[in-house]
């Protein structure tokens, strides 16, 4: 009977060792350290390239409004600056 309580007191034991160390370290990231630096890479390029295209985007825009503008008159620069806030 001694030794069925030792063996269970000792799984008790084994079990709440698991369960300390499954919540230290249950909130760390699941990916490596530098696999998150590449991926934080990643998104700094896919940030960048999007913001690139916005521009050119813009410009393009721009560039078809000017061509299309009937009169010879340019903007007031406070109408560009609105037409061009519109495609950002």
């Amino acid at each position: 009977m001694l030794e069925l309580l030792c063996l269970v007191a000792m799984l008790v034991a084994v079990l709440a060792v698991l369960e300390r160390n499954h919540h230290r370290t249950a909130q760390l990231s699941r990916t490596p350290f530098a696999l998150d630096l590449e991926l934080a890479g990643d998104a700094d390029l896919r940030r960048h390239r999007a913001e690139q295209w916005s521009l050119a985007r813009s410009q393009d825009a721009d560039g078809a409004r000017a061509r299309h503008e009937v009169s010879t008159v340019a903007l007031p620069q406070r109408r560009a600056h609105q037409a061009r806030a519109r495609w950002i």
